[in-house]
């Protein structure tokens, strides 16, 4: 009887550290995913002659540089300000969400970007 109550104490004693073990896991990998959030940043960028861009930086470190409205074919630069934010802002959510940042031109469409037809 002590024997069994002993294995008992032993299994449950596991599944407790097992259990640690994940939740602790979990919490690094959640503090691991609103790091990459926090570290995101979008800027918006006069290009002077050309219109505006945009571009996505992590850790101040640029990895997405778009001075031409995607899905369109050619060098079309966004006509406004609110143009390229809409579409870096969708690209940064898109990001977070761990999803492909591709534009479409349903994305243009949808969001009202001008010069697109």
């Amino acid at each position: 009887m002590k024997d069994k109550i002993q294995h008992v104490v032993a299994l449950v004693v596991i599944a407790i550290v097992v259990i640690l073990i994940a939740v602790l896991m979990d919490l690094k990998m959640q503090k691991h995913e609103h790091e990459f959030d926090d570290d995101l940043k979008l800027e918006i960028i006069n290009t002077s002659t050309e219109g505006w861009a945009y571009r996505i930086l992590y850790h101040e470190k640029t990895i997405i540089y778009q001075k031409s409205i995607p899905a369109l074919a050619g060098n079309t630069p966004f006509s406004s300000f609110e143009d390229a934010e809409k579409i870096g802002s969708l690209v940064m959510e898109r990001l977070k969400s761990r999803k492909s940042p591709s534009i479409t031109r349903a994305d243009l469409e949808e969001l009202g970007i001008e010069g697109i037809n």
